[in-house]
């Protein structure tokens, strides 16, 4: 299917099918099914605006996801009926970020703008919850995750900083995690262990450890990071980076080396990993979609 270029990805699974969604730099957005790799439908295509962000969830049983368009309007869409459930407008400054994120019976989401602002919205109420002032320069990436009962949220950007929030108490930390400024940022919980992994422009992926406050760097290359996740497989925890030289790497967090070194044909924008162990990659105006390996370098 001939598709813009993909500015963001998600994915999960459905009934035992992987889906996964891809909103791309024409404004539209295509649900694929992940097993043949064949687009599932277009579900929308909106010409006059560009997507900054997109996220998957559930509410009530049903997947959603949420949509962010870089003119400041988010729009909460149902996939199983390919219907709008809202529009969220934040008046602010360029959208460039957007997480959704079930806190209790609430669906929430979180929006950050240019400013380097981050507005926490109840979408069901639709009205902003919490404004903060994170960052100087603009946010370069969000995560937004509930772990042990309690909202998280880190932010990464141009000013080399990385906050992580808990947005039950409204405390807030700077992680020393920043070596440059920073590009992506990824919230985990494995193992019953919160772990927060970042991606900087000169090269180096930073994982810290909540529960130990311990830090590894992992020196991927001299590109910047694109792109970072962490996964759990076989207790052990698989880092995966994509980096601007075309490449995606993917780690066991205990070695300073990765163990695989995939050459793409364009530098990946997004990429996840599904509970199958299938890797699907969005690389420029491709939709990559690799099985998973027999195993992990083990």
């Amino acid at each position: 299917m001939p598709i813009a270029k993909v500015i963001s990805m998600i994915g999960t699974v459905i009934s035992g099918e992987s889906v996964v969604v891809s909103g791309h730099e024409d404004g539209s957005i295509v649900s694929w099914h992940g097993g043949t790799g064949r687009h599932r439908d277009l579900l929308e295509r909106r010409a006059e605006k560009v997507i900054s962000d997109l996220d998957l969830g559930v509410h009530g049983g049903r997947f959603t996801a949420l949509l962010g368009y870089k003119e400041g309007r988010a729009y909460w869409w149902d996939l199983q009926t390919g219907s709008i459930r809202g529009e969220i407008e934040c008046n602010c400054n360029e959208l460039l970020c957007v997480r959704f994120q079930q806190v209790g019976y609430r669906p929430k989401a979180a929006i950050a703008d240019r400013e380097g602002t981050i507005y926490i919205r109840d979408l069901a109420g639709s009205f902003i919850e919490d404004k903060k002032l994170v960052h100087h320069g603009g946010i370069h990436a969000i995560d937004f995750k509930v772990i042990d009962d309690i909202p998280m949220l880190a932010s990464c950007g141009a000013d080399s900083t990385v906050v992580l929030w808990n947005l039950k108490n409204g405390t807030s930390r700077t992680l020393p995690l920043s070596t440059s400024p920073v590009r992506a940022v990824k919230l985990e919980s494995i193992a019953g262990r919160l772990v927060v992994v970042v991606g900087h422009i000169d090269g180096t992926v930073a994982i810290w450890h909540a529960e130990s406050k311990s830090i590894r760097t992992l020196s991927t290359s001299s590109s910047p990071v694109r792109a970072v996740s962490a996964y759990e497989h076989g207790g052990r925890i698989i880092i995966v980076s994509s980096s601007d030289d075309s490449s995606l790497r993917i780690w066991h967090h205990e070695s300073n080396k990765p163990y695989s070194t995939l050459p793409l044909p364009k530098p990946a924008n997004s990429f996840l990993l599904d509970t199958r162990g299938h890797l699907f990659i969005g690389a420029e105006n491709e939709v990559l979609a690799l099985s998973p390996p027999s195993e992990f370098g083990d």
